[in-house]
């Protein structure tokens, strides 16, 4: 048994790298670039490029400040602001070994699509399917629309963390034990390890779908292995949420009604399929770029696996789940779209669930959608299999057999092939040695630095310099002025508006010398050093140039001691 269950891991495990293999090859051959398809900017891959090395570079001082990322100095916890993502540690070595987190971020892309597939077919596995639904499930989910439809953000790209915890819930139900127990609750940390945002829509799920295990509650082992799986997956998750929870109160982060509206499914989204998808339906086309619908082909399977678990009973309490997952989500993507009777139900979920009130991309259900749409289409394929079987076993009716079951698994698990993403450049951090050796060498421990320019305004595209100044910064590892996230403390924009409008007079300087600023790092492209040392009144004092990166780095005068110009 174990070397069968060995064998199964490395054939699946062999199959699966090759997919994500295929799916990234321009990974490898583009290395200078990253894949863009729901913005037209690199900034949210570059930014997830840093959450990443981040990551790796705190895991080499023992997690040392975790929280205090060198972002928004002064502010408390920055790393809080956003998704921290600690389960990209699994490619912090490609980090260490590489000394890119670019490279780390490629990775972790592949990685990702790989598990993908590989936890969705030991799903199936489990729950009692063939190796070629395996395949053919796990195919379809690394393949999922919505995930390439926003590959470019690159948290939502790992859902193998959601399929695991499902697979561990029914393996629980099967066999409650401690082993279990213990599984369940460590997949269900490890969707908050992958992404936050993701394992709470999971979370809002959860009430109605755990319905259909209301009968083991009169199960005493059951209920045992629940309240351990309980306790350890809030061990696993409070060191993740609590942090998260707190800054988002102690700044009173918050979104803006329209903004979540904006952000919210519509019906003729949800019904809108690809553009590269094999079938269309012109009335529910839709010229919004949002199409969220997973391919009228696995809908179509997915109702009648839906059908053949009620009428035949087999796997029919995976089949509720499934279906009770889909509605759920389905109703929670609309948010603020939906209205009963004057009532918005998002309204109540943000105002009394914690976290809640600081989502902004409400749609993002839609990926639990799409894949409980593959698995219910899983269950009609292997109702097609089954009959076929049965109506198929002669030996001259088997070419039939892979007619009404190959066929449309192949179909099924490609009817919406990814498109070709277009390419956002990367930063040449080696490009940049020089000046971020400088700040690394010289500067005092606890002051910041300010790279200029900052974003010019509040679009996605105007905070690319910044990223790449994030970038910049795991090399020198100096705190900055600057930053990006998915919240912003207020004292941000403040300083940074007024930096806009009236850089390089001295006031600005005057503004950075009361932060306690000891270099300003500044692009030529920006400013030129003739102008910025004839505006700024002698406050500043070059103190090192790179010709190669053109960047020109200046110190404070007053403000600590002066390394030697060079």
């Amino acid at each position: 048994m174990q070397r069968c269950t060995l064998r199964w891991t490395l054939a699946t495990a062999a199959y699966f790298t090759v997919i994500a293999a295929g799916l990234t090859r321009d990974e490898i051959r583009l290395p200078a670039s990253v894949p863009l398809v729901s913005t037209e900017v690199a900034t949210v891959p570059l930014f997830n490029a840093w959450t990443i090395g981040w990551n790796a570079d705190r895991a080499l001082h023992g997690f040392s400040g975790y929280w205090d990322a060198p972002i928004f100095y002064p502010a408390d916890d920055a790393f809080a602001f956003s998704e921290p993502q600690p389960a990209t540690l699994l490619v912090a070595p490609i980090c260490w070994i590489t000394g890119s987190a670019v490279a780390g971020y490629k990775a972790w892309l592949f990685l990702s699509l790989g598990l993908n597939g590989f936890f969705t077919a030991l799903l199936l596995r489990r729950i009692g399917h063939g190796l070629f639904l395996q395949i053919v499930g796990g195919t379809a989910m690394s393949l999922l629309p919505i995930i390439h439809q926003r590959i470019d953000v690159l948290q939502l790209v790992p859902v193998w963390g959601i399929i695991w915890f499902w697979s561990s819930l029914f393996e629980l139900d099967k066999t409650p034990n401690r082993r279990t127990a213990a599984e369940l609750g460590i997949a269900f940390a490890m969707c908050f390890a992958l992404c936050v945002h993701q394992a709470m829509f999971l979370s809002a799920t959860l009430p109605l779908a755990v319905f259909v295990f209301i009968r083991r509650l009169s199960d005493r082992h059951f209920l045992t292995a629940s309240t351990q799986t309980m306790c350890l997956a809030a061990m696993l998750v409070l060191p993740i949420v609590v942090p998260i929870y707190a800054a988002a109160a102690a700044n009173a982060f918050s979104r803006k009604e329209q903004t979540v509206s904006h952000q919210s499914a519509t019906p003729e989204q949800l019904l809108a399929t690809p553009s590269n998808s094999l079938i269309h339906f012109t009335q529910f086309e839709s010229p919004e770029r949002r199409r969220f619908n997973a391919g009228w082909f696995r809908v179509i399977f997915a109702i009648l696996g839906a059908i053949a678990a009620v009428v035949w009973g087999e796997r029919r309490r995976w089949a509720a789940f499934l279906l009770i997952t889909a509605f759920s989500a389905t109703l929670l993507s609309l948010g603020l779209n939906l209205e009963l009777f004057g009532w918005k139900p998002w309204q109540t979920i943000s105002e009394y669930l914690p976290g809640f009130g600081q989502v902004r991309n409400v749609f993002r259900f839609v990926w639990l959608i799409q894949m409980s749409i593959v698995l219910l289409a899983i269950e009609g394929l292997a109702a097609v299999l089954a009959i076929c079987q049965q109506r198929c076993s002669k030996l001259l009716l088997k070419p039939a057999l892979a007619i009404f079951v190959a066929i449309p698994g192949v179909i099924l698990a490609a009817e919406v092939w990814p498109e070709t993403a277009v390419r956002g450049g990367v930063p040449d951090v080696a490009r940049n040695n020089g000046w971020t050796q400088f700040i690394r060498e010289n500067r005092s421990p606890g002051r910041p630095i300010v790279c200029l320019p900052f974003a010019s305004g509040n679009s996605i595209g105007d905070f690319d310099v910044t990223t790449r100044w994030m970038l910049y910064g795991l090399k020198h590892g100096a705190p900055m002025l600057n930053g990006y996230s998915g919240f912003f403390p207020k004292s941000y924009f403040e300083l940074r508006n007024f930096v806009n409008a009236e850089f390089p007079s001295p006031e600005v300087f005057e503004r950075f010398a009361e932060l306690d600023v000891e270099y300003v790092v500044v692009s030529r492209n920006y400013c030129e050093p003739e102008i910025l040392l004839t505006e700024s009144a002698g406050r500043l004092n070059p103190v090192y140039s790179d010709e190669t990166a053109a960047v020109d780095i200046y110190q404070l005068k007053n403000a600590g001691e002066r390394p030697e110009q060079q």
